[in-house]
């Protein structure tokens, strides 16, 4: 049995709005007191040096290849690039305090392994390999003016068709995926498509939830206004990412159908504020400004 005591510190649980006076002692990776009778003898002794222990946060929605916000470049680098890269964004994770991540758009079994195995220092990962996108959708890179083929990326993959859709998310559970996700309206980052519109057929849609549920999981769908996630809800969809131009009507089916908001307004608010400088094109601002503001309001209306 090995033990640690964390001494000269202070205590958040997550749930009580005060802080509880240190130390903690665990026992075999877990929690087995807290505060002054907790004692400090221990296998080892870690001193907290006045900070505050809290529980380790949790990012669900997290992007270990999103290494910049050019999409088609980052479907350019090699994987071998964007994994060396994705694997800093994932310490860095850690070292502010996040104990799990879950990527949604991008990962793969080789980065899992590289976690598993303790290759590199990361939280707990769950991914869902790239998401899919329809043609001319937001996982979609090319302008309109390209002719590059857009048919398979590190964070993105361009399929249509219930049949090529249902043989994809076969392949991703095949190589481990955690969930599977989706772009079901358009997006910020991505050229040619108009943030409101939904996005994949309703057969498409069901053709990729039901697939998941054979699977005993669920699919996440980029959708952002309440027109395209009222679809992707209705088509089965569990998990709602980003979801900033939501109204009350599409939250309350939200509510019936057992489906979960994850908000990212910090995403937003970064964009506004550094967009410009990374290169985000004077269209992707434009659309950044339009959720930037009903994002908040979205939060209050998928609140429980």
């Amino acid at each position: 049995m090995t033990s640690l005591s964390i001494v000269n510190c202070q205590v958040f649980d997550g749930e009580s709005g005060e802080l509880a006076d240190g130390p903690v002692h665990v026992v075999e990776g877990r929690i087995a007191a807290v505060g002054p009778d907790a004692g400090d003898t221990a296998d080892e002794v870690l001193d907290g040096r006045g900070g505050t222990v809290l529980p380790g946060l949790i990012d669900a929605h997290f992007h270990a290849y999103g290494v910049s916000l050019d999409l088609l470049g980052i479907a350019a680098r090699p994987l071998s690039y964007v994994a060396l890269a994705g694997a800093r964004r994932l310490t860095d994770a850690l070292t502010r305090g996040f104990t799990t991540v879950r990527d949604v758009a991008g990962g793969d079994p080789g980065l899992a392994a590289a976690i598993a195995e303790g290759l590199l220092p990361a939280p707990r990962y769950l991914y869902t390999g790239p998401a899919l996108s329809q043609t001319g959708g937001h996982g979609d890179a090319r302008g309109a003016d390209s002719d590059l083929c857009g048919y398979h990326a590190h964070m993105n993959e361009v399929v249509d068709g219930v049949d090529a859709l249902r043989r994809a998310v076969r392949d991703r559970f095949r190589r481990g995926a955690h969930a599977v996700k989706i772009m079901a309206s358009g997006g910020v980052v991505s050229p040619n498509d108009p943030i409101r519109i939904p996005q994949y057929s309703a057969d498409e849609v069901r053709a990729v939830t039901e697939e998941a549920a054979r699977q005993g999981s669920y699919v996440a769908a980029h959708a952002y206004s309440a027109e395209a996630i009222r679809h992707a809800v209705e088509n089965g969809v569990r998990t709602v990412e980003h979801g900033n131009l939501l109204d009350g009507p599409t939250a309350e089916l939200m509510a019936e159908r057992g489906a979960f908001l994850v908000p990212t307004l910090i995403t937003y608010d970064a964009m506004d504020l550094r967009g410009a400088e990374l290169g985000l094109s004077a269209a992707g601002q434009a659309k950044n400004r339009e959720v930037l503001d009903a994002g908040r309001t979205a939060v209050e209306l998928g609140a429980p």
